[in-house]
């Protein structure tokens, strides 16, 4: 696993070194941390390879997280590794004069209670529209509950079934929420802002 995660921060690394986009943009996956989120949303959002590295740096960082507070995952969301680029993003439009490291502690911070406990806590490949993400399925059962809280019809019971995709589609419609019906970046964002 740690092999993996050097792997991935050598792939940023040479990403940055070959990549003419990220040389005139004097961009390296290390800088991530440092960043003014207004210049990361400008730059990702325009540039794949920068959005790339951003989510390795992210990551990494997350990563490091799980290390320090022993916690088996702090990001609910394995796959694909986009969406926690594109949760840094979403959250950094609403946060635009702080540094992406800042951005991550205090999401990691504040999101303690969607945690994944369980070493062995079973993924789930989740399919709507467009959409496939991989959630762990304790995450999977936070939303469900979240739903039930706000009023939908759907059992917390950890299956995505068609009642609890119509929850997820209902839900993003009337928050006007972006996204396919899924338990995506954009609706653990809304999630954790409520």
């Amino acid at each position: 696993m740690n092999i993996v995660k050097i792997f991935s921060c050598a792939i940023a690394t040479c990403l940055v070194a070959v990549n003419p986009a990220f040389s005139q943009e004097s961009f390296s996956a290390r800088s991530f941390g440092t960043a003014e989120c207004s210049e990361i949303v400008e730059k990702a959002s325009n540039n794949a390879d920068v959005f790339t590295a951003l989510s390795i740096y992210a990551s990494g960082f997350i990563t490091g997280k799980n290390v320090s507070v022993k916690e088996h995952d702090v990001f609910p969301i394995l796959n694909p590794i986009g969406q926690l680029g594109l949760f840094v993003v979403l959250v950094c439009s609403s946060n635009a004069d702080k540094n992406v490291a800042q951005i991550l502690a205090a999401v990691v911070d504040r999101t303690e209670i969607y945690h994944t406990s369980n070493k062995r806590d079973k993924s789930l490949t989740i399919t709507s529209g467009e959409t496939t993400i991989i959630v762990y399925e304790e995450y999977l059962l936070k939303a469900q509950s979240f739903l039930r809280s706000k009023g939908y019809k759907v059992r917390a019971d950890g299956l995505f079934g068609d009642r609890t995709q119509k929850a997820f589609k209902a839900y993003k419609a009337k928050n006007n929420v972006q996204g396919d019906a899924v338990p995506d970046a954009h609706f653990y964002l809304s999630m954790i802002s409520h």
